[in-house]
């Protein structure tokens, strides 16, 4: 939309001198190759950046080049940020995984190992998993307890400890939501 904004102007305001023009379209394109240089593979953006500017093309065709130029730098941002994001989901789930069972994990923790703030942390594991922090630590944490009273004769206390809490009666108020029972009935 801010791209066809320019372009219409451009292409239409006589008052552009051809020379005028130029300097637009090589101010574009220098804002182009910022952001393509950022970008971390080589692609066809950039050989489509450096062809030179033909003073004999008409208007609309510099513009339609520097539009599906825009467009294909769109998308490669796009596939960028997808990509950082599936990385980011990857390693916060597998820290998660990793040091559920530590009764001090919070969301500081994972802000400050993956340098990014608490508020965005919750929000992208609540976007990423469907559940909020707590939520998703509680469900990992009662899982491996499960697991636990199903296949040990380890003492209740100790799996509490074992799965990060700190507090027995925490223990056993979680269990009870999540199964409906005690931890003692269930074993």
């Amino acid at each position: 939309k801010f791209f066809d904004n320019i372009s219409a102007k451009l292409y239409n305001n006589v008052y552009v001198s051809p020379k005028r023009f130029e300097m637009i379209y090589y101010n574009i394109i220098s804002v182009f190759s910022s952001v393509v240089e950022k970008l971390p593979v080589e692609s066809d953006i950039s050989i489509r950046i450096n062809e030179e500017y033909d003073s004999d093309v008409r208007r609309n065709e510099h513009i339609n080049r520097l539009l599906e130029t825009s467009i294909l730098i769109c998308d490669a941002v796009d596939e960028q940020r997808d990509k950082q994001r599936l990385k980011l989901r990857e390693e916060i789930l597998d820290f998660l995984n990793a040091n559920f069972d530590q009764p001090d994990l919070c969301l500081a923790m994972i802000a400050e190992e993956f340098n990014i703030s608490e508020r965005y942390a919750s929000q992208f594991i609540k976007e990423q998993t469907g559940k909020n922090y707590t939520q998703h630590v509680e469900e990992l944490r009662m899982r491996e307890a499960e697991r636990l009273l199903k296949e040990t004769d380890i003492p209740i206390r100790k799996i509490a400890e074992m799965v990060g809490y700190y507090n027995k009666n925490t223990f056993y108020k979680s269990f009870k939501r999540v199964y409906n029972t005690s931890p003692k009935i269930y074993r």
